[in-house]
């Protein structure tokens, strides 16, 4: 089995492991793709960045900086950038505190009264609605009455 694998250039494994020999045989991709790529050519960009001293004027990048300010202007431009995870934890927590404030703004504000279905209308405990009867939203800011 030795001298076969010495022939014909194979690896010897008697106990049969898979050791990837035959991916590793295969041609390489890389020389191929690279040929069917065609090369690159040279761009504005590389001609800035190989001569800093020099002041150039780029057409095209003038016009896309115009164009995002425009956008911006108008408040169609790219969101902010996220923040640090810390940074995210105190704006969560600040979030929250705020969202606190303001249900209980609205609870000072807001009430519900229950009333029955018909003229007639008595006092109940919190608990105590039946069937009949129909809890409805007051809100003091509004004046409206919501079913």
């Amino acid at each position: 089995m030795e001298t076969q694998c010495a022939i014909f250039n194979t690896t010897y494994n008697p106990s049969a492991f898979r050791t990837g020999n035959s991916v590793l045989r295969q041609r390489l991709r890389g020389p191929a793709m690279a040929a069917y790529y065609p090369r690159r050519v040279v761009r504005f960009q590389d001609l800035q960045k190989a001569y800093p001293g020099f002041e150039t004027f780029d057409d095209d990048e003038e016009d896309r900086v115009e164009h995002v300010q425009i956008s911006k202007s108008r408040g169609k431009g790219a969101p902010k950038k996220k923040r640090t995870a810390a940074g995210e934890c105190l704006r969560k927590r600040r979030w929250e505190r705020m969202r606190k404030r303001r249900k209980a703004r609205l609870r000072k504000t807001n009430r519900w009264i229950v009333r029955g279905h018909g003229d007639e209308q008595e006092d109940q405990e919190e608990g105590d609605v039946s069937e009949n009867r129909m809890l409805t939203f007051q809100s003091k800011k509004f004046g409206k009455k919501k079913r």
